[in-house]
Parts: C-alpha cells; structure tokens; sequence
C-alpha cells in the first residue's frame, strides 16, 4: 500500500455505560509536511455530524444502516 497519509482515531467512550460516544479521525497530510517542515493534523471524519447522529449507540447506528440503506448517496 503506498499514497496514504497517516491516521488515528479517537474514540470517546461514557464512561458509565463503557459505550462509544463518538469517533473522529485524524490525518497528516505528509506532502505538506515535507513542504513545510511542519506536521499538521486535521479532522477528516467526525462520525456524529458526518452522519447526524446522536450518539454511537446501537440504537443510532441501526438507524444510521437503515438511512444508508435507502440513500445512496450517503452510502457513497
């Protein structure tokens, strides 16, 4: 695999429940890096807003399959 910029993910979880909240990914672009002798990481998915959804429970995801089965255009 070659072309691929860095990533992590970061996933907040409640604390009582021991649930994922939420999930954000976040990557370095390394051609910008190299140029600027700078890294910089940026968000490149926020799960709740890029999918709007409450939480990550399973509850919200079933209704986040059920959204992408019937758009495709969010599918994509």
């Amino acid at each position: 695999m070659t072309d691929f910029n860095p990533s992590f993910c970061v996933i907040d979880w409640d604390k009582e429940y021991m649930v994922p909240v939420n999930i954000e990914t976040y990557f370095m672009n390394i051609t910008e890096t190299n140029l600027n002798d700078k890294p910089e990481w940026k968000l490149l998915h926020d799960y709740k807003k890029e999918y709007d959804l409450v939480d990550l429970s399973p509850n919200s995801m079933g209704n986040l399959l059920d959204r992408l089965y019937d758009n495709s255009t969010l599918a994509s």
